[in-house]
């Protein structure tokens, strides 16, 4: 079933409406959670994250994603994956709590045991609000997938950590932030759900589902090594103090890739799914949202290496300065790290599961391999480590892509417009730089500079070339734009 422009483009416009609000909760969350809480805090919390990352990709099993490639799978099989996925979390939940001496022994640390053992409780309600989520993206129901994830992350986790920070708690406070966040999540999933689903323990007939989910996590397996396998061994080598820089640095390089990722990839799976058998039609999504995601993350990136120090100074505090060199050698993956998911997005959607963990287990080995062979060497030689395996990652997925839609790996990079007003944009930042290199100015100041700066190239280059600054005019005439499209 063919899915419109215009719908798309709402669908869009609801998902950044996401990534706004999350970006602006997460950014005042660092600012002020940084100063009332230590890096040893965020380094425990770190580590927490993990394992609750970890149960998650294992109690869910990669059945809400199936429910989202098959448009036509019907409510009795919804219901089946459902209680699977329920009981997974209830059952992670009973083998953590168990459990938690032993990763408390890991890091020689008994502090973990009580911290495991009660976050244990957001596996339950991670397990029951996937498959709902799930179903919304399906029907592209992404207005109220806003106000979910909105409320859940301002109610459920901003408040609760910041009030209970402010209140001496400590790790705690971030504890309680992550488990209101998943409650708080389920709720209102359950309110703003068409049809919620039902629990059935008739779990015959699931062979499809499992043999696309078993695909499917295992991608995310290995995923989830590359992603957090970095800050497990940080931890263990260097301490939870190192681990807290580091996390801090990793976390606000990755704002944009996280939410602005998420966003293309909860949009674009669904989109792909529902234009799997319209190869051109794919094509031209693709390409658009590549140029598109270049076009926004090369003056994020180009901003955060050259002025690594005045965002940690303004966002994080000087208590932790240390995270400024990271930050900077990251954020030269920032294009990289968020278009990677536009290729796994279109991966998915053709059911190229097993070709994709191929590659996330490639990319987990880099990460590992780069932390275990420099850690020795600091922070800065893991970070140079950890982007090589980004910019790899990024090549071997678009390279994926490219067999998928049968043309060169070049053809999406044919258009020339975004580079040349990068050029531009570039030239006056390394001026920016420079003056603010030569005069002593407020960080602060520095960046409200280059806030003023870039939006006024973006709005001259929309402009120039479209004639307005509204988004969904903006698209729609870039989309209709053949020059933008290779031929196939």
């Amino acid at each position: 079933m063919a899915v419109s422009n215009r719908k798309i483009l709402v669908s869009g416009l609801f998902q950044y409406a996401i990534v706004g609000v999350q970006v602006l909760v997460q950014f005042s969350s660092i600012f002020f959670l940084s100063r009332l809480l230590t890096p040893k805090d965020f380094g425990k919390m770190g580590i927490i994250l993990i394992l609750i990352a970890f149960a998650n990709i294992i109690g869910q099993l990669g059945i809400g994603p199936y429910f989202v490639y098959n448009t036509k799978a019907t409510s009795d099989e919804v219901n089946k994956g459902f209680t699977i996925s329920l009981l997974m979390g209830l059952f992670l939940a009973a083998l953590f709590y168990v459990s938690a001496p032993l990763f408390a022994a890991f890091f020689t640390d008994e502090s973990f045991v009580p911290l495991i053992r009660v976050s244990a409780l957001s596996f339950l309600f991670a397990s029951a609000a996937s498959i709902p989520e799930n179903l919304l993206e399906r029907s592209l129901k992404f207005k109220n997938i806003f106000w979910v994830n909105s409320l859940s992350l301002v109610i459920g986790y901003f408040l609760v950590s910041l009030v209970m920070a402010y209140l001496g708690y400590g790790v705690w406070s971030l504890i309680w932030g992550n488990i209101c966040q998943y409650l708080s999540k389920f709720i209102l999933l359950f309110f703003l759900s068409p049809s919620f689903p039902r629990l059935s323990f008739n779990f015959g007939g699931l062979k499809e589902i499992f043999q696309f989910s078993a695909g499917f996590t295992l991608a995310r397996l290995f995923n989830f090594f590359a992603t957090r396998g970095d800050n497990f061994l940080v931890g263990k080598f260097l301490g939870m103090e190192f681990l807290g820089i580091y996390s801090r640095a990793y976390q606000l390089m990755m704002l944009f890739p996280t939410y602005a990722g998420a966003a293309f990839e909860k949009v674009l799976y669904p989109v792909f799914s529902h234009e799997k058998e319209n190869q051109s039609r794919l094509l031209q999504l693709f390409v658009t949202m590549n140029m598109v995601i270049l076009s926004l993350t090369l003056p994020v990136s180009l901003i955060f290496v050259l002025f690594s120090k005045e965002i940690v100074l303004v966002v994080l505090g000087e208590q932790w300065m240390e995270a400024s060199i990271p930050l900077a050698i990251l954020s030269v993956g920032i294009y990289f790290r968020t278009s990677y998911k536009l290729g796994d997005s279109l991966a998915k959607s053709q059911g190229q599961v097993f070709k994709r963990s191929i590659r996330e287990m490639v990319y987990a080995g880099l990460v590992i391999g780069s932390v275990c062979l420099l850690y020795n060497f600091g922070l800065n030689a893991i970070s140079a480590g950890i982007l090589g395996a980004i910019l790899v990652n990024y090549y071997t997925s678009f390279s994926l892509a490219a067999k998928i839609l049968k043309v060169p790996f070049t053809s999406f990079f044919l258009s020339k417009k975004p580079l040349a007003y990068f050029s531009i944009y570039f030239l006056m930042v390394l001026i920016t730089r420079y003056f603010t290199w030569q005069i002593e100015i407020h960080p602060l100041v520095t960046l409200l500079m280059l806030f003023v700066l870039t939006c006024s190239v973006f709005g001259i280059a929309s402009i120039k070339e479209f004639g307005t600054l509204k988004p969904q005019v903006i698209y729609k005439k870039f989309i209709k734009d053949e020059n933008n499209i290779p031929s196939r």
